[in-house]
């Protein structure tokens, strides 16, 4: 099985089918005890969550650790170009810090952009529920939540994450970007991080369309419409 096919189990959280294979490709290389390592460790984790020994907050955390982990063993082959859907148009002129589009984008393999209601506070992962349609009257924050996974990088990656959010007219709410330095780290496969923006008290935001925009330096990483209504 190539290295896409194996990866594409990981990314749909097949990961019982996605350790078996390779447990074939790694028989007879000396990643075949990891492999089963990571076998046990799955096994152990599937009869914990299946019995409800693990939050869910807990369950996330422990498949992000195990995806992490057979991301690491995947074969060595990889493809030559690593192509995403992902826009890698720069942004406009004085919203973004770098020059180049970033290093960051030529090792990236999936994004998944989610979005969610809460206070200013951000809430756990168990307590956040995802949408896309919020109500108006009850909505104070939209934080949105960006899973990154990643081939490893060889050392650590400085960026900018910048991010902007836009009402149905085009016009970027609080009048600006926002922008953080960033270190994605060597040898790391999956990066989640999250945000808000929104207001302290429900009832501010305005009916409408909107939409969120996150960057790595001038690489568009995704995009999200959500809509107040």
């Amino acid at each position: 099985m190539t290295f896409d096919s194996i990866l594409a189990l990981i990314e749909n959280d097949e990961l019982e089918s996605a350790i078996e294979t390779l447990k074939s490709v790694h028989r007879n290389t000396n990643k075949y005890k990891d492999v089963v390592l990571v076998s046990a460790w799955y096994n152990e984790f599937h009869h914990n969550a299946n019995i409800g020994a693990l939050s869910y907050e807990q369950t996330v955390m422990e498949k992000n650790r195990l995806r992490r982990s057979l991301l690491e063993l995947l074969p060595e082959e990889k493809p030559e170009g690593i192509n995403t859907a992902l826009a890698q148009e720069p942004i406009a002129t004085g919203t973004g810090t770098g020059t180049t589009v970033s290093s960051l984008s030529k090792y990236i393999k999936q994004v998944k952009l989610k979005l969610f209601e809460g206070p200013d506070v951000c809430p756990p992962i168990g307590e956040r529920q995802y949408g896309t349609s919020f109500p108006r009257a009850a909505t104070r924050y939209i934080w949105w939540e960006i899973e990154v996974i990643c081939l490893p990088p060889t050392e650590d990656l400085p960026f900018d994450l910048t991010f902007f959010y836009y009402d149905e007219k085009g016009n970027v709410l609080g009048g600006k970007g926002y922008h953080y330095p960033m270190r994605y780290p060597a040898g790391q496969t999956v990066w989640l991080y999250w945000w808000g923006w929104g207001y302290v008290n429900p009832g501010n935001w305005s009916a409408g369309k909107y939409r969120i925009e996150v960057y790595a330096d001038q690489y568009q990483l995704a995009s999200a419409n959500f809509e107040l209504s």
